[in-house]
């Protein structure tokens, strides 16, 4: 039988509307992105992007009693009877059925003291809760790409055609996958836009703070937050506005920023700057540490030209549309550069890695007598663990079996150290002072803000700077603390999205929901993987 919609396809609106006109109910909604889990994440394409499901009973009884609660005219809130994927780090109460596991199997057998607030604000809204796995983890494997065509089981599945992006990958696969309607992330430094833009996706961080991160693992204090992505600026907005905190929602514009949303005629007046196609971005074609080894080589060598002249041919077509269509666009820009985002040769990695120490300790006592408490400790499980905590992976010099011209230094780098604890022992081994990384914390973002960006676009009039999204823009996001956001652009020759980075002040979210509108409403929309359904 033919389910009653198409997953893939599908809006949240779309969901909302038929769930108003009775045409289709919550246990309807839920049997068929459940179906579709279990077509594709561990069959199918083996796409591994869910890493655990709540106890199906008791996901079917919430269904059923969200069912009722809606013919007796009892509505929750906007996400009444939709389903929501979140990211395997946030804490769930044990009568929810799901494990926190940070893609770890240093948590996979703690006990949560109860609901990260996040979680509960979505419970209290109506919305299903399920949980998965970043792009690679110990605990979770590897998640693919719902646009790699690849084999399943390929060895190197981020190396071969499309890429999941980063730790937030599952959110993003899975709503492009058709899995859930939208999802929540998490990030550092880009690490929820980029796996939305490699999804074709709509997703924004809010502004640092905007999110309650209690019940949530991060990695710093200063620049991590939590954020959505979904199919259309429509939906994103919906999930945005629940869930900000009681503080953030006032900033809300009156009638939500819905009344903002005004498609391609929000353009009018709009000053953009677009920056330079190569700015941001890594250029080197090699790293001479690797030596001379023609494996290593290959592997990092640049994109091939033609790629690299269909996303800059795209990107420069979005700039001729928007500028005919009325928005005030400037192009090329070369703003300060990621490089400047230093002080007393402290940077944000250093800052995160001082942090950690007191973060995860905060994380840790969300859990009823965690068996580990500290960085230290953690290292000390893994030590011990080594066979699930640290798996050898094949290693990429065996199994190559063709050139990889998309592999980038940072990923090779990553890959081989699926192996080892260098972040937890660089966050064990700061040596900042608290005084050191608090002052450096407030200097980057000054840097950033205030001295970086907001001048740039005060001198140059412009209220909104926008990249490709394999730019080093979002660095200048997380520092400041500002929003990010990232909307679908265009397909690869290999059929893989890629999408823009936007960059706009803090507190004005408002301005990029309007800018999503009407680049929704004026740039053709992306094609979506080949699954099906």
């Amino acid at each position: 039988m033919a389910p009653p919609f198409n997953p893939l396809t599908i809006t949240t609106l779309d969901l909302q509307s038929r769930l108003q006109s009775g045409s289709l109910t919550t246990v309807q909604i839920l049997e068929t992105y459940l179906a579709q889990i279990e077509k594709h994440n561990h069959a199918g394409q083996k796409l591994n992007a869910i890493i655990s499901i709540a106890p199906r009973d008791s996901l079917f009884a919430q269904a059923q009693q969200l069912d009722q609660e809606r013919e007796q005219g009892k509505l929750r809130g906007p996400l009444h009877g939709l389903p929501t994927v979140v990211k395997d780090c946030f804490t769930f109460a044990p009568e929810i059925g799901l494990k926190t596991t940070v893609g770890s199997h240093v948590f996979a057998g703690e006990k949560a003291k109860g609901n990260a607030r996040l979680i509960q604000q979505l419970l209290q809204q109506g919305s299903r809760a399920e949980d998965f796995t970043p792009g690679y983890s110990a605990y979770g494997g590897q998640t693919r790409s719902a646009y790699d065509t690849a084999p399943p089981g390929n060895p190197l599945p981020n190396f071969h055609g499309a890429t999941a992006g980063g730790s937030s990958a599952g959110s993003g696969v899975s709503v492009s996958a058709g899995f859930a309607p939208f999802s929540i992330g998490t990030e550092t430094g880009g690490s929820l836009v980029y796996p939305a833009s490699k999804a074709g996706l709509y997703a924004m961080r809010p502004t640092h703070g905007s999110v309650s991160a209690k019940g949530c693992f991060r990695i710093s204090r200063s620049f991590d937050g939590i954020g959505g992505m979904a199919k259309t600026a429509a939906d994103l907005a919906m999930l945005i506005e629940v869930i900000l905190t009681p503080e953030a929602s006032k900033r809300v514009p009156g009638g939500g920023f819905v009344s903002v949303m005004k498609g391609k005629a929000g353009l009018e007046g709009l000053r953009i700057g677009f920056v330079d196609s190569k700015w941001g971005t890594n250029e080197e074609t090699r790293d001479e540490k690797w030596g001379t080894n023609p494996v290593v080589s290959r592997l990092l060598c640049r994109r091939s030209c033609d790629v690299d002249d269909i996303k800059k041919m795209q990107y420069e077509g979005a700039v001729k549309i928007l500028r005919e269509n009325g928005a005030h666009v400037l192009y090329p820009l070369r703003p300060p550069a990621p490089q400047t985002l230093v002080y007393n040769d402290i940077k944000m990695k250093k800052v995160a890695y001082h942090e950690f120490k007191t973060v995860i300790q905060e994380f840790c006592n969300e859990f009823e007598d965690p068996g580990v408490r500290t960085v230290e400790d953690i290292i000390k499980f893994n030590s011990e663990h080594k066979e699930i905590a640290l798996p050898r992976r094949n290693s990429p010099f065996i199994n190559l079996t063709r050139p990889a011209p998309n592999i980038t230094r940072l990923q090779l780098t990553r890959y081989i150290a699926h192996v080892t604890q260098s972040g937890l022992e660089g966050s064990r081994d700061s040596p900042l002072t608290d005084t050191e990384s608090d002052q450096a914390a407030a200097q980057l973002k000054r840097l950033a803000g205030k001295d970086g960006m907001e001048r740039y676009m005060q001198e140059n009039d412009i209220e909104m700077i926008v990249s490709g999204s394999d730019c080093n823009l979002i660095s200048f996001n997380a520092c400041a603390g500002y929003p990010s956001a990232t909307v679908p652009l265009g397909n690869q020759e290999d059929g893989s999205p890629f999408g823009l980075f936007l960059l706009v002040k803090e507190d004005r979210e408002d301005l990029l929901f309007r800018f999503m509108s009407a680049f929704e409403d004026t740039m053709e929309r992306v094609k979506g993987p080949s699954l099906s359904f």
